[in-house]
């Protein structure tokens, strides 16, 4: 089995059979669909002893695993007799709701149950049949039933969950206004309930988020760290996991119970900021900057850079309370769930989107997140072992050169902190740095870096 069959999950196909029982299931399996794939019908793989992940921390192991063009299609349960597929199967059936994986088998060497995730599963009245290769042909080609899902239906159950959400007014009245479009397009195919164009769904974060309209970012670093990177002349993005909130990685996953990868992980890098008017701010300065001895650097933000593509600009949302209470996953959660003639609707966009949202206690921070989407160009990826958090993690880097510049933020002051040591002298020559590496920058060189006006802070 190849890794490119593997989407939204991370699954490992382990080395050898667990039991003589499994080979016996899995060699019916196997010849059934290398008769169907002669015979032209379907496009089929199949793997054994796998491994899948969930939000990072949890694994669970799947005996055999069909894939049917290139998706997870089909979980084989294993057991030594049928006396125990009655209690089995409510696990199963839970954990291919989970995955999204539509059909479900159970199985001994002689005797197989098959059942589905589109209706609620009644035990006593599914039927054990021979576990025979033309029984298996049967049901891996029978296919659950498609309906044209049209946007109306849709809709009406989205306005009804945001009409009961615990949502300021002005955010309703603009899912209201994105959900009042007469038609959109949405994706209908066996495994796929969607929105079509990801710009739509975009659309949809982006007003769940609050979109950061502004011209100008915060952000306080060390001293060190604004040398190095106009020293090198390139700014580098951490990944996701190098965050000081360790459930940054899984947040989302945790309260919305959907698998995320590594791979998909290591794809978002970020930089966190905060709103311009939060400049020379007493308590970033100290939170971020190095007890006030770093920086709080001012960015012109480039909007001609920032597309949903490559970068993307947009509010942190925090839960409400300590509970963590948190409408707009709600809100996802009940669109996640919204089944119309067996088909659930699927975000397609949410293991990107799901960094932007952050629990209660980080609420202080207000930050506003620039991330960059690792797919979009052939960038390279450098590793590093982070030395503060011990950490292996990716970054990429972009040029900040002002004859190649890459990156969407551009520096327009940087304010040396209350308690930064030599300051006169640093302010002197982090100026003479960024003109002899010819950085680009939004304004005069000569008035670029300056000393904090904080005087009340005791090092």
């Amino acid at each position: 089995m190849n890794n490119r069959n593997m989407k939204n999950t991370n699954i490992k196909e382990n080395r050898g059979f667990r039991s003589k029982e499994e080979i016996l299931v899995y060699d019916t399996f196997k010849n059934a669909i290398d008769s169907l794939v002669k015979e032209g019908k379907e496009r089929f793989d199949i793997a054994h002893n796998v491994s899948v992940r969930f939000n990072s921390r949890e694994i669970a192991e799947i005996d055999i695993l069909v894939f049917k063009k290139g998706r997870p299609y089909a979980i084989i349960e294993v057991r030594r007799s049928e006396d125990s597929f009655e209690r089995v199967m409510p696990r199963i059936y839970s954990l291919a709701s989970t995955l999204r994986i539509p059909l479900c088998f159970v199985c001994s060497p002689k005797k197989m149950v098959c059942f589905n995730i589109d209706k609620p599963l009644d035990a006593s009245k599914i039927r054990i049949l021979n576990l025979t290769e033309e029984e298996v042909k049967y049901f891996l080609c029978k296919e659950r039933v498609i309906v044209d899902i049209a946007w109306k239906d849709f809709r009406e159950k989205c306005i009804e969950y945001i009409e009961k959400a615990s949502f300021e007014e002005e955010k309703k009245n603009e899912l209201r206004k994105f959900f009042g479009v007469e038609s959109k397009e949405l994706l209908n195919e066996s495994s796929s309930f969607s929105f079509k164009k990801d710009e739509d769904e975009d659309t949809f974060f982006q007003i769940l988020l609050g979109s950061y309209s502004k011209d100008r970012l915060c952000r306080y670093t060390t001293l060190g760290s604004i040398f190095r990177t106009c020293n090198d002349k390139e700014q580098s993005m951490c990944c996701i996991v190098c965050m000081n909130d360790k459930s940054e990685i899984d947040y989302v996953a945790q309260k919305l119970q959907f698998p995320i990868s590594s791979d998909e992980i290591n794809k978002c890098f970020i930089l966190s900021c905060c709103d311009g008017d939060r400049n020379n701010d007493f308590t970033m300065l100290r939170l971020y900057a190095d007890c006030a001895r770093g920086v709080c650097i001012e960015y012109t933000v480039d909007k001609k850079m920032v597309t949903n593509n490559k970068f993307i600009i947009a509010p942190i949302s925090y839960a409400r309370d300590s509970q963590q209470a948190h409408p707009e996953l709600d809100l996802i959660n009940k669109i996640s769930n919204i089944n119309i003639e067996g088909e659930k609707f699927c975000f397609k966009r949410l293991s990107i989107w799901q960094h932007f949202f952050k629990p209660y206690e980080y609420r202080d921070e207000q930050e506003v997140r620039l991330l960059y989407l690792h797919s979009s160009d052939n960038r390279s990826v450098k590793w590093i072992h982070e030395s503060h958090f011990g950490i292996i993690t990716p970054i990429v880097t972009f040029s900040i050169n002002e004859n190649n510049n890459e990156f969407p933020l551009i520096l327009n002051k940087i304010t040396l902190g209350p308690v930064t040591r030599e300051t006169d002298i640093n302010r002197e020559q982090l100026t003479s740095l960024i003109k002899s590496k010819n950085i680009k920058i939004d304004g005069d060189i000569d008035l670029l870096v300056e000393k904090s006006t904080i005087s009340h802070f005791r090092d």
